[in-house]
């Protein structure tokens, strides 16, 4: 089961606004690193924005029988630029999206982190982003 509609975080927009989206919907991932896991699956949004980012929202579901989103980074971002993307590693934005489906046996709240990739040393770190968010 995938996020029905989601909603980006205001301060992920900084300014631009969202001209096309796709909406959700699940997304198999092999990766290198999880060998010998099942592929990563994952509810996949995207969102083209004014400015010229493309957003990746990469939601956690509950029947995942990879990896998790978390652990995936930052081989997740090179397989949605290189797969999916159809965008330059400069202009792609990543975010790792928790809602209450990806959890199979408690409830938590939805958060949203924006995934920051320093593709030259191959790490990855995370920002918190807030509540408030833009219905598209």
């Amino acid at each position: 089961m995938v996020p029905e509609r989601i909603t980006l975080p205001v301060e992920l927009l900084a300014g631009a606004h969202v001209i096309a989206t796709r909406s959700t919907e699940n997304c198999n991932v092999s990766l290198r690193k999880a060998y010998p896991l099942e592929p990563t699956e994952i509810g996949l949004t995207i969102f083209d924005l004014s400015d010229g980012r493309r957003v990746f929202v990469c939601s956690e579901l509950a029947g995942n029988p990879g990896m998790s989103v978390t652990n995936a980074w930052p081989e997740l971002a090179s397989w949605l630029v290189e797969n999916i993307g159809d965008t330059s590693q400069e202009k792609a934005a990543f975010v790792e999206h928790y809602w209450p489906g990806s959890y199979k046996s408690e409830m938590r709240d939805e958060t949203f982190d924006q995934v920051l990739i320093d593709w030259n040393k191959n790490s990855v770190g995370w920002r918190r982003l807030g509540v408030e968010k833009k219905s598209v």
